[in-house]
């Protein structure tokens, strides 16, 4: 079966009907929704520092190497930890994973990794709880950057990751680029394959970055197009003039006396509604700039030409 952006979820491996559900619930139903599913943050597992300079109110990314065999203690209320010694030049701490024996044999002595997760202090004694781990070599660099989701019941971060990673493997070599090369070279944009791999998965910051630069032009591009088609359709189609467009009753009931800019937006609204084609403008500024009064002044005449 070919593969393709409007293929469902489901067709990803380890994904049955009951994830399919949840994914449902997020909007996900293709493989096309699972990449416009943008991350909505990033976690910078690249800024590694030493176990003694970790931060005291937050994540802190270390490399330590495991220094005992992990040791799994079984509690009366049938739950259970698994925990270790790993330590850096710096010093040592006590990893602690809760009911997740399973890990037991990932973490042989000797082995390094780089532990992302918050490090506790009691007294002289470090520890970290469920960090996430992994496996470190000095020839093979980790990406510095882990994109964080927005989630819902029944589908965690280590899910979605999977499955994201496992879609883009699908569909970059086919990925079809909806903008000509003259625009991305005029604009100095990434390719949409390259922008869909490095908002899920960031080589570093600047492909980040570029990624982003991308996916926001690519939605006003879409914002414009679509606007630029209703424009097109509206003319097409025609609208009634309003050639009486005077606002004199509205402003001499106001307590002060317009602005300038706000008298010259009137005064475009005005001969845009006496045309024989439908207005097509956006009144924007700031918060208190006016806006309103101008929209009652295209309702007023509106109103004064016997129009809905």
């Amino acid at each position: 079966m070919d593969v393709t952006r409007e293929s469902p979820v489901s067709v990803l491996p380890g994904i049955g009907k009951t994830k399919t559900e949840y994914y449902a619930k997020m909007g996900i139903h293709t493989l096309g929704d699972l990449l416009l599913h943008y991350p909505r943050a990033y976690e910078n597992r690249g800024d590694v520092c030493l176990l003694a300079d970790a931060r005291p109110d937050g994540k802190s990314a270390i490399i330590l190497t495991v220094a005992t065999e992990p040791r799994s203690v079984r509690l009366r209320s049938h739950k259970s930890f698994l925990k270790f010694r790993a330590f850096d030049e710096s010093g040592s701490c006590e990893i602690v994973y809760f009911n997740q024996d399973y890990l037991k044999s990932q973490f042989p002595i000797g082995s390094t990794f780089r532990f992302f997760g918050k490090v506790e202090r009691s007294g002289n004694r470090l520890s970290m709880s469920s960090p996430i781990a992994e496996p470190w070599t000095e020839s093979a660099a980790l990406p510095p950057l882990w994109a964080v989701y927005r989630m819902t019941e029944g589908i965690n971060q280590k899910q979605l990751a999977k499955d994201v990673a496992a879609a883009l493997e699908l569909l970059t070599a086919q990925t079809e680029d909806h903008l000509p090369p003259s625009i991305l070279q005029h604009r100095s944009l990434c390719t949409l394959a390259y922008a869909e791999r490095n908002i899920h998965r960031p080589e570093s910051f600047a492909a980040l970055a570029i990624a982003k630069k991308r996916l926001v032009y690519d939605e006003f591009f879409c914002f414009s197009l679509g606007a630029a088609i209703s424009c097109r359709r509206d003319k097409q189609i025609g609208a009634p003039m309003c050639t009486d467009g005077d606002v004199s009753e509205l402003t001499g009931l106001l307590p002060y006396e317009l602005t300038g800019a706000q008298k010259d937006a009137i005064a475009d609204i005005r001969r845009d509604m006496a045309k024989n084609v439908p207005m097509s403008r956006m009144l924007v500024g700031d918060v208190g700039c006016g806006k309103t009064v101008c929209a009652a002044a295209a309702m007023l005449i509106a109103v004064k030409n016997h129009r809905p």
